[in-house]
């Protein structure tokens, strides 16, 4: 049998599938969704602070961009739009799998909370006197997600950049068995917290639906990674 690899496509559509169930359960569906999803960036941004605390580097804007979690498996997703370095770095994305997944799965409505809140939170997470702004968004109907960094990409800092990725490299990157498993613990843990009556019901759904499109070993292969990470596990 071959090895079970989850993609950015069963992220996201695990996310999605929740999200729906959450936002349809109402106003306490939606608040709580945008909490467990705060809490989810925030835990990576975290766990991104702790590389650079282990490189010995401050936790900076210009240095957040080393530590980044996941690189696209495949050619061509996330394609990258245009960049601007000075006075201020600005990032764009023309084409994001998160959203292709959401309107191939016909979740977007629900699941573009993740955009709202995600990469602040990384931010935030990392070192809580940084901002991240996003002033365009693929999910909201525009032609590309922007993301302003607040500081000028001088060459000198560039140069520094690209030399310390160069030593790094992927040594700080996780596959996507671990970010979709990370991802389900973290928003079952803060639905159950934030919705003791129906938070448990939400993710059984949502994860239903993840089996029944994925197929069951699409959900072993998550509770394996939540176990070998010590994570908490619950359907």
């Amino acid at each position: 049998m071959a090895e079970v690899m989850c993609m950015i496509e069963h992220h996201a559509a695990l996310y999605g599938f929740i999200a729906k169930e959450a936002i349809e359960a109402g106003l306490d569906g939606r608040r709580a969704l945008s909490a467990a999803t705060t809490q989810y960036g925030r835990e990576r941004g975290g766990r991104m602070a702790e590389y650079a605390k282990a490189e010995g580097m401050e936790r900076t804007m210009p240095n957040y961009s080393l530590f980044k979690e996941w690189r696209p498996p495949h050619p061509g997703e996330c394609i990258p739009g245009d960049n601007i370095k000075s006075p201020h770095y600005v990032t764009s994305v023309v084409r994001c799998e998160w959203a292709e997944t959401w309107k191939k799965y016909d979740v977007l409505q629900y699941a573009k909370t993740y955009c709202l809140y995600t990469d602040k939170a990384l931010v935030k997470g990392f070192n809580e006197e940084l901002e991240l702004d996003i002033p365009a968004n693929l999910s909201f109907g525009d032609d590309s997600c922007v993301f302003s960094w607040g500081y000028d990409r001088t060459p000198e800092i560039d140069a520094a950049l690209q030399e310390k990725a160069r030593e790094i490299g992927l040594k700080y990157v996780k596959d996507f068995n671990f970010q979709t498993a990370h991802l389900y613990c973290c928003l079952n843990r803060v639905l159950r917290e934030e919705l003791p009556e129906t938070g448990e019901e939400i993710c059984r759904r949502g994860v239903q639906r993840y089996r029944e499109t994925f197929g069951q070993e699409y959900l072993d292969v998550l509770k394996e990674t939540a176990a070998e990470n010590g994570w908490e596990w619950q359907e």
